[in-house]
């Protein structure tokens, strides 16, 4: 069932502080329909979400021009990860990974190449390869603890990295381009940034952001880590933070349907219809056009 959070009033009756999550997801869309399915949001929420060095192998000597690469652990990447093969200066973007078909694989695709390009040097055996979050390069640097965090006795790295994107296109006409970027939030709720406003990560997205709210903390289980996670807690509390990114495709929204000329003739009449009460003398409205030119389009 579509959820229609229709503005700021009505997220922070019955969606703020985290109440959303089992009904909406972990991230609202600030539109209901198309262009929030066009909405990812992506959370860094740890230096080796970053940046992981040295995270798995190549399995087997690779050719000039092969996209899909054998590995030893195809399971440390995630989709859309950025990855150098050491000795080597191209960078490459995930864009598959497999670990059913009886050999651990990857298929990537050059970055700065034409689309489709593969390997753009051999590739030979055994060669270490580092994986680093496909948002990593619009910070200037992992996320680690922030000032609130380390003048707290016993607190442990709060900080998180969010980027909400335009994953399918349909906003800027550019698929996966960056919409906002929010940098070193934190996870803890009471935490400050230097002006002493919250830095709080929902809380800095319900402000600044022009696109989603905040839906509620994650407590899954993630593959990568074995963990249960969960990201709310004081400034105090010793996160434990996933070591792979966390990203959402937005679904499920659905655009609204035009009112019909009878939904139309009785906002008219309920609103403007008075003469005694509506004091008015001039008004512009829509077309009325829905039944051919009779009935009560042509009564407004």
């Amino acid at each position: 069932t579509t959820t229609l959070v229709k503005n700021e009033d009505a997220y922070e009756a019955s969606y703020d502080n985290s109440a959303g999550v089992a009904t909406v997801g972990r991230w609202i869309s600030k539109y209901a329909g198309a262009l929030g399915n066009s909405l990812k949001v992506s959370v860094c929420a740890s230096s080796n979400a970053y940046y992981n060095d040295n995270v798995t192998t190549t399995s087997a000597a690779e050719a000039k021009g092969q996209t899909l690469i054998s590995v030893t652990d195809a399971d440390v990447f995630t989709i859309r990860d950025i990855i150098r093969f050491a000795g080597h200066n191209t960078e490459y973007r995930v864009t598959a990974s497999d670990n059913t078909s009886g050999a651990e694989t990857v298929t990537v695709e050059a970055l700065a190449q034409p689309a489709g390009t593969g390997l753009t040097v051999a590739v030979a055996n055994a060669v270490q390869i580092s994986r680093y979050w496909e948002f990593y390069n619009q910070f200037d640097k992992a996320p680690g603890k922030s000032g609130t965090a380390s003048a707290v006795t016993g607190s442990s790295d709060d900080e998180i990295h969010v980027v909400v994107a335009d994953e399918d296109g349909t906003i800027t006409g550019t698929q996966n381009e960056v919409l906002e970027r929010y940098a070193f939030v934190s996870l803890a709720s009471d935490g400050k940034d230097s002006q002493g406003a919250s830095n709080y990560y929902a809380n800095v997205i319900q402000r600044s952001s022009e696109w989603v709210y905040h839906g509620g903390q994650s407590t899954a289980i993630y593959a990568s880590a074995s963990d249960s996670r969960t990201h709310a807690g004081s400034v105090a509390t010793a996160f434990t933070r996933p070591s792979s990114p966390v990203t959402d495709s937005l679904t499920a929204g659905a655009d609204g349907r035009l009112p019909t000329a009878a939904q139309k003739y009785t906002a008219w009449t309920d609103k403007f219809g008075d003469g005694e009460t509506s004091d008015i003398s001039f008004i512009v409205v829509g077309s009325t056009q829905t039944d051919n030119g009779s009935g009560v389009a042509q009564d407004i």
